[in-house]
């Protein structure tokens, strides 16, 4: 995401998100001004038909944000297929990309087909584009979230990478269900109230399914390795803000948190991502004190 002079980026093919920098110089996990967590394509990806028969579905996207007063308002724009999308002076939403009404990309829309033909883009109808639509490409967007606090902390720019292939065997987004205190998922987190100044382990369920195999560009089967991104309000302290799913038998999916030392309310926010685009997220509050 870019915020103001700081860039942090949120990429399809990449399982870490970058978070910015702000002046403060807060935790990655720590939620104090306006943030955008992840944001989610449904469908996962624009998926092309092979055979040529079945239209791509429109993608919706959503965000996952974060506002000291309240969630923020979010614009969404697909960027030029030329423009340098990390550049400070490159508006996308802006001059430089096209306003997507309700977050939605439709590349039925003849307006999206023709940004993505610009300065030698993306020709989604010519023939020789078909083996780079099979191989897939990323698409760039942008995005605004504001709450109307002036200054840095109100305002928060960012780019997304949608994946566009043409496959029979689309991607999919995981299933966060549940975070549980402990390791033994006996006692869900939403509602529980933990003690002061105590160590505990957060624990995520995921639906059955969310951990999908596929083949790569080079033919080969893969199984997706998901990544889990960890945040929280109030002054306690999350001490693992990446684990990941267990593969092959290495890697941890819980995360530590430290209470604090005075009594409050805390809202924790879980991200997964599958490093291929699929990305899920899940909020839970719990209470801290006697």
């Amino acid at each position: 995401m870019r915020a103001l002079g700081c860039i942090a980026v949120a990429f399809v093919f990449t399982v870490w998100l970058l978070s910015a920098c702000g002046p403060d110089l807060e935790r990655q996990s720590q939620l104090e001004r306006v943030r955008v967590l992840a944001v989610r394509a449904d469908p996962a990806e624009i998926v092309f038909d092979p055979q040529g028969s079945v239209p791509p579905a429109p993608v919706r996207l959503t965000s996952l944000t974060y506002a000291p007063d309240g969630g923020p308002e979010v614009t969404y724009a697909l960027c030029r297929p030329g423009a340098n999308v990390y550049a400070q002076d490159v508006q996308c939403p802006g001059a430089d990309g096209l306003t997507l009404d309700g977050g939605v990309v439709d590349v039925g829309d003849p307006s999206v087909r023709a940004l993505l033909a610009a300065d030698g883009g993306v020709p989604l109808t010519d023939p020789s584009f078909q083996p780079q639509l099979a191989r897939g490409i990323q698409l760039n967007v942008g995005y605004l979230a504001t709450d109307g606090t002036p200054g840095d902390r109100g305002v928060e720019r960012g780019v997304y990478q949608l994946s566009l292939r043409a496959t029979e065997a689309p991607n999919h987004n995981p299933q966060l269900v549940q975070i549980f205190v402990g390791t033994n998922q006996a006692q869900p987190l939403q509602g529980a109230r933990l003690p002061l100044k105590t160590k505990v382990t957060f624990t995520p369920s995921l639906a059955p399914g969310s951990v999908e195999t596929y083949v790569d560009a080079a033919g080969q089967t893969q199984t997706e390795l998901l990544v889990y991104s960890w945040f929280a309000t109030g002054q306690g302290k999350v001490e693992d803000f990446r684990s990941q799913e267990p593969f092959n038998g290495l890697g941890k999916r819980e995360s530590d948190y430290t209470t604090a030392s005075v009594p409050e309310v805390v809202t924790l926010y879980v991200v997964v991502r599958d490093g291929r685009g699929g990305t899920d997220w899940i909020v839970r509050s719990f209470s801290v004190g006697p």
